[in-house]
């Protein structure tokens, strides 16, 4: 039985792929086919027409009310979710726009536009989906979108417009992160005092969303019903533990691997026409489909490799739910660690191209899946870097590799535990988050060279960073595997690809004959083959 599920309202960048990304499924299941892709410069933004919108949901309400108008419904509907899907497009843009150039306030302000718009749109929606299930036209629904998808609809809790006015309010706050990044009439002292005092505002207009919905806490609210993940706040708690006695350990090991090879790996230059070629040598040694995948991003032009000093400091991938693919937008450095990013997020523009709506089970995305397909893709890659660089550099980017990999799971456990902390602290103050954040990193043996205020998850996409652990330690199962059965392995993420984002994680990962990563055994098992190969760089 398909279960969809909806996001009901969360302020995410573009690398969470929540918004209202989901919309492509759904011109899947309602048989609407995608345009002929046009080239990126032909996709220009515009801001959508909100009365426009607004005016198909109010007909759709007026229509339901005489069971004679299913088909006039059925047409609408249709015709709405395609709207949507070009709403989601301007989006697209609009984070595009303003992760290019954090300088233009024009960008900043429509970001903050669109932020808004999509979260009241998503709960409106839901509402006048409400109203079509439960009206003499409702059988229009079922026909379109199923029992089960009416089901859920008829279940679902419709936000309250004074708690939907908390969440817009923390979402515009939450934009101001970058801008308060970019302001040069700010020292670097006002900059991190401001931005860690923002945080602490935050917390407790979210813990008040968090309360007004019934929930304990905005992490718990946050894991279940923003991100919909099938599992709880103690099994982070569970794996942050075995994180901290098994990989936590490797860390300065790896580190002293990487350290005996640095100042060779920054002799290498790496420019956005090199990535390009990397990636089209690669994609051939993964799929057909990767392939296809790199091809559609070359021919057109949707991808920014460019060095720019007004660039957010991001990297991402987002789907345009228009026309069924998607943009890589890199904010690289010029060096060597350029080459794994890139890779990482075609993990991510090889997914959103290739997945089977077929095997989808949910309507939301699982973002822990989604980090799989790129953090996978990475340790994949090792076998290449034989081919592609010079003898004297492979041991240096290898232990890179694992370098990155424990690093992830560690700073994922790390930062979440900080965001567990903060969201469970009455009378949280900057001060309290400092002196938490010097603690873990004692317990967790890592001092990462950035302070917490300089995590834009935490501000942008609250709880999100757990995903980065819990999906590297199935990467790294499928890197073990690679390590004596390539072909398996690679057969093994191929099918992950397969199931999309749009499935339980825990799931995904038992179709896969992939093991739990709370399972205590698995990170023991993980960290004993890490150790055995950064002992041979």
């Amino acid at each position: 039985m398909k279960i969809w599920k909806r996001v009901t309202a969360v302020a995410v960048m573009a690398v969470t792929l929540l918004s209202l990304g989901a919309c492509n499924l759904f011109l899947d299941i309602l048989g609407i086919r995608y345009p002929k892709p046009v080239p990126f410069e032909q996709r220009v933004y515009s801001r959508p027409d909100e009365e426009a919108v607004y005016a198909k949901l109010n007909e759709l309400e007026t229509l339901s009310a005489d069971s004679r108008n299913a088909n006039k419904i059925s047409n609408l509907y249709v015709e709405l979710n395609w709207t949507i899907a070009e709403v989601q497009s301007m989006y697209v843009l609009a984070t595009i726009n303003n992760n290019r150039d954090t300088t233009n306030t024009e960008y900043q302000e429509e970001m903050v536009w669109m932020t808004t718009f999509l979260t009241n749109l998503q709960n409106d929606l839901l509402e006048t989906e409400k109203i079509l299930c439960e009206s003499p036209c409702k059988s229009a629904m079922v026909s379109l979108l199923g029992e089960d998808y009416v089901e859920y609809v008829l279940a679902e809790d419709v936000i309250p417009d004074d708690v939907m006015a908390m969440i817009n309010q923390a979402d515009e706050k939450a934009v101001s992160y970058k801008t308060i990044a970019s302001d040069s009439s700010l020292t670097q002292e006002q900059k991190i005092r401001k931005s860690k005092e923002l945080y602490v505002e935050l917390v407790g207009l979210r813990n008040q969303v968090a309360a007004a919905l019934d929930w304990e806490n905005y992490a718990e609210y946050s894991y279940a019903s923003e991100y919909y993940r099938d599992y709880l706040l103690r099994d982070s708690a569970t794996l942050a533990k075995a994180v901290k006695t098994y990989l936590s350990p490797l860390y300065a090991t790896v580190r002293q691997a990487f350290n005996a090879h640095a100042s060779a790996m920054y002799e290498i230059s790496v420019t956005g026409e090199d990535l390009i070629g990397i990636l089209t040598d690669y994609a051939p040694k993964i799929s057909s489909g990767f392939k296809s995948s790199v091809s559609h991003m070359k021919k057109y032009g949707l991808y920014d490799f460019d060095l720019s000093p007004n660039k957010s400091g991001s990297s991402f991938c987002i789907q345009f739910s228009e026309y069924g693919d998607a943009y890589m937008f890199l904010t690289p450095t010029g060096t060597f660690s350029d080459i794994t990013t890139a890779v990482h997020e075609m993990g991510h523009y090889n997914q959103m191209l290739n997945s089977d709506s077929s095997k989808a089970q949910n309507y939301t995305q699982s973002i822990d899946l989604a980090e799989v397909h790129s953090q996978a893709n990475e340790l994949l890659f090792l076998e290449l870097y034989p081919q592609i660089l010079n003898e004297k550099y492979v041991a240096g980017m290898e232990a890179y590799v694992y370098l990155n990999a424990i690093y992830a799971a560690i700073t994922g456990c790390m930062v979440d535990e900080l965001e567990r902390y903060a969201y469970t602290t009455p009378d949280l103050t900057v001060e309290m988050m400092d002196a938490k954040f010097e603690a873990l990193k004692q317990e967790y043996q890592l001092d990462p060279g950035w302070s917490w205020y300089d995590v834009p998850h935490i501000y942008e996409s609250p709880c999100y960073y757990i995903s980065y652990a819990t999906s590297q330690i199935a990467a790294l199962e499928i890197w073990n595997l690679s390590t004596t059965d390539r072909r398996k392995a690679l057969s093994t993420y191929e099918e992950c690809v397969s199931y999309g984002t749009r499935n339980d994680f825990l799931a995904v990962l038992s179709y896969c004959n992939l093991s739990s990563p709370f399972d205590d055994s698995t990170i023991r098992s993980i960290a004993n083959s890490l150790s055995s190969e950064i002992n041979q760089l």
